[in-house]
């Protein structure tokens, strides 16, 4: 039933593809409880989520998933504070900053910490945990071995917080409508147009970009397929999906917030204009013999 999961198969029951939208859909009971976990932990205000709202007012029509009118505030506060906590908390510019440095270690960290094949053997990663992990390359910087202690150093940094990637600009990207033809860039695309647009003396210079994106709902809120859910309107007995096409249009279907980042901010101003140009200028045409 999670993501990977398209289609039933003619022996599921009806019930178990409903539960699709439950698991994995716009609202689920995961993210219902994280959002207001998360904010709580990190002290964040992120205003009212009236969860026991949403339950309350949710059932399963003939149809699938579905929210009683009554309940579609309670459900608009949810959805506008699981947006807040991601734009400001889960992709915060230092969280971002560190997973940069991480996604450079961790590979050769795990094929030194875990050289098992789990292909055989599953159990000793039974015993791999977040905890043993972060021990383990704590002890590092003092080891014999000239891989570990370098691996080490760079471990200390994560864990005293002395970041080696620090923002130099953002730039947000969003998109309300489905727009034909239309995708968000990749992170190496965007890299190799800033490129461009820096001064030649610069082009060499080490810069990571991050491009950090979300869904806070449906760019097409009638064209969930196995995640659609319903509105109820207890006024005309009808159970219909249209409602949502208003309901949700001021908030975006898609976010990605286009960051560089830089070892120092000696060249913070060049690296700006550069991420700036690259996102907005228009590309020129492919030459064609026609």
């Amino acid at each position: 039933m999670g993501k990977s999961f398209s289609e039933p198969e003619a022996e599921h029951p009806r019930w178990l593809a409903h539960l699709k939208p439950l698991l994995s859909g716009i609202y689920t009971a995961d993210n219902m409880d994280y959002v207001l976990r998360d904010s709580y932990m990190c002290g964040v205000a992120v205003g009212p989520i009236d969860v026991d709202r949403i339950i309350y007012y949710s059932f399963f029509s003939d149809k699938g998933l579905t929210l009683d009118r009554g309940g579609i505030q309670a459900f608009m506060m949810f959805l506008n504070a699981r947006f807040y906590m991601y734009t400001n908390v889960y992709y915060h510019r230092t969280t971002r900053g560190i997973d940069l440095h991480l996604k450079e270690i961790f590979r050769d960290t795990m094929r030194l910490i875990f050289p098992y094949d789990l292909n055989k053997d599953l159990a000793p990663y039974l015993h791999m945990t977040e905890w043993t992990l972060l021990e383990e390359v704590a002890r590092w910087p003092e080891a014999e071995d000239a891989e570990r202690r370098a691996l080490g150093l760079e471990w200390r940094q994560v864990l005293e917080r002395r970041l080696k990637w620090r923002m130099s600009h953002e730039v947000v990207l969003d998109i309300f409508e489905p727009r034909r033809g239309q995708s968000f860039m990749k992170a190496e695309d965007v890299e190799a147009l800033v490129r461009e647009h820096l001064p030649p003396a610069l082009r060499t210079f080490p810069f990571k970009i991050d491009m950090a994106q979300q869904d806070p709902r449906p760019l097409n809120p009638i064209g969930m397929k196995d995640r659609q859910i319903y509105i109820y309107d207890s006024a005309a007995r009808s159970v219909s999906a249209e409602p949502l096409k208003e309901l949700l249009k001021y908030l975006p279907g898609k976010v990605a917030q286009c960051r560089i980042f830089a070892a120092t901010h000696e060249h913070d101003r060049l690296l700006a204009a550069a991420l700036e140009r690259a996102l907005t200028d228009e590309r020129p045409a492919h030459p064609t013999n026609l």
